[in-house]
C-alpha cells in the first residue's frame, strides 16, 4: 500500500486542490522540501519556485508559485498562495516584468533590511526564468 497524505492547495478565493498523494516538493524560505507520509509539523513560507505534486497513478503535475505559506503535518499539508499557475502557462513577459517591478522597487527602498528582501526576491526570480527556458 502506498504511503500517502492529503494536500491541498489552497488560494485567498477558493481551494484549488485537494488530493491524496504520495509526495510534494515545494519551495520554502530555507530551500526546497519534500514533503512524504508524517513529515514532522512545519509551518513556513514558501518563496517563488517550482512545485512538485505526485499523485498515486497520475503524471507529475508541476506549477509555478510565487509565494505564501504552508502547514505540514504528519497527514496533511496545505500550501496557501496568492499566485500559482501551471508551468505550462509560465510566461517570460510576466516574470521579466516582475523582476522590473522588483529593481524599481529596489531603487526607493529606505532599510537594508528591506533591500535584502528584494534581493532574494529577485534571486528566486531569475531562478525561475532561467530554469523556464530549458522546460
Amino acid at each position: 500500500m502506498a504511503k500517502t497524505f492529503q494536500f491541498e492547495l489552497v488560494t485567498p478565493e477558493n481551494l484549488l486542490f485537494s488530493e491524496t498523494v504520495e509526495e510534494v516538493i515545494l519551495p520554502s524560505c530555507t530551500g526546497y522540501l519534500t514533503i512524504m507520509l508524517n513529515h514532522s509539523p512545519v509551518i513556513t513560507r514558501i518563496t517563488p519556485g517550482f512545485l512538485h505534486i505526485r499523485a498515486i497513478e497520475k503524471a507529475e503535475q508541476v506549477f509555478v508559485v510565487f509565494g505564501g505559506f504552508v502547514d505540514i503535518r504528519p497527514a496533511i499539508c496545505s500550501l496557501l498562495t496568492t499566485t500559482i499557475m501551471p508551468i505550462e502557462q509560465l510566461d517570460p513577459d510576466d516574470i521579466d516584468r516582475r523582476i522590473a517591478e522588483a529593481h524599481s522597487e529596489f531603487k526607493i527602498a529606505k532599510t537594508d533590511a528591506h533591500r535584502n528582501k528584494i534581493e532574494e526576491f529577485l534571486y528566486q526570480l531569475s531562478v525561475i526564468r532561467d530554469i523556464e527556458r530549458f522546460v
